[in-house]
């Protein structure tokens, strides 16, 4: 493992504020632990041409950053009979399926109509990086609803008991379905069918992450270890969905600092 970090900005005239983000390499045997560590591999700086990203990447190696992670301990959650329930209302067909498996076309139109419905911005810069594995052995669960193929998410493993949610999209044709909570359910299943305990939800950053804090067994990385406060977790993505200023930034890094433990 070697760590860097980019001392890219800072502002000490009229405020203690540093802008250094940290980026690591790990060997293959590493993933596990760096996961555990609120490291994620840095899939879209491939869109832009940075010279160390694509030089590390030609030597068969992963550029990785630090960031506010979240995950669920499995063993923390159990399914309910209102969560069998749901499943059943919504009457969807599911398919647990692996790389050959799965028609990249299909999916890959439910992942436009997804980010479009979203508006969020192309996080893939083409069908390819979205099929293409980042940290181990990947499987596709699909949803289809009388017959047509309507969401998809993508889970990979990482070493004895880590699984990332990488992707997950819907449709949207039909809102009142509540796939995304009912994919949840269906991802944990998967987990406890392969003996996996952590489930990596990506990193979680302003309002659009809050509804992953709903799940029993949630944590966030802090930086520097799992922290089931979730109530600091709210407030914070509450907080920087605001910020516009520097002095907005240096008011919340304060008030963290009050809040943390």
């Amino acid at each position: 493992m070697k760590i860097f970090f980019d001392h890219i900005a800072g502002n000490i005239t009229n405020r203690e504020l540093v802008y250094s983000p940290a980026t690591a390499i790990f060997e293959d045997n590493e993933y596990e632990y760096a996961v555990e560590s609120g490291w994620h591999i840095a899939e879209s700086w491939g869109v832009d041409d940075f010279a160390w990203f694509n030089d590390t990447n030609a030597s068969g190696k992963k550029v990785w950053y630090q960031a506010r992670s979240t995950r669920i301990d499995t063993d923390k959650f159990s399914e309910k009979s209102r969560h069998r329930k749901r499943i059943r209302r919504a009457g969807l067909e599911t398919k647990i399926l692996d790389c050959t498996s799965v028609d990249n076309s299909l999916l890959w139109e439910v992942y436009r109509k997804y980010i479009d419905k979203k508006g969020f911005v192309d996080f893939y810069s083409n069908q390819e990086d979205l099929f293409k594995p980042v940290y181990g052995d990947r499987s596709y669960i699909t949803y289809s609803k009388n017959g047509k193929l309507i969401a998809f998410s993508v889970l990979e493993e990482v070493g004895l008991k880590s699984v990332v949610a990488l992707q997950f999209a819907w449709d949207y044709e039909d809102p009142d379905l509540g796939v995304g909570y009912i994919n949840k359910l269906y991802q944990f299943r998967l987990m406890k069918d392969r003996s996996r305990r952590y489930m990596y939800l990506g990193n979680s950053y302003e309002r659009p992450s809050l509804g992953k804090s709903d799940y029993a067994g949630f944590e966030w990385w802090d930086g520097r270890k799992w922290s089931g406060d979730i109530s600091l977790f709210r407030f914070l993505l509450e907080k920087e969905s605001d910020i516009s200023t520097l002095e907005d930034l240096y008011s919340l890094q304060r008030e963290y600092y009050s809040r943390w433990s």
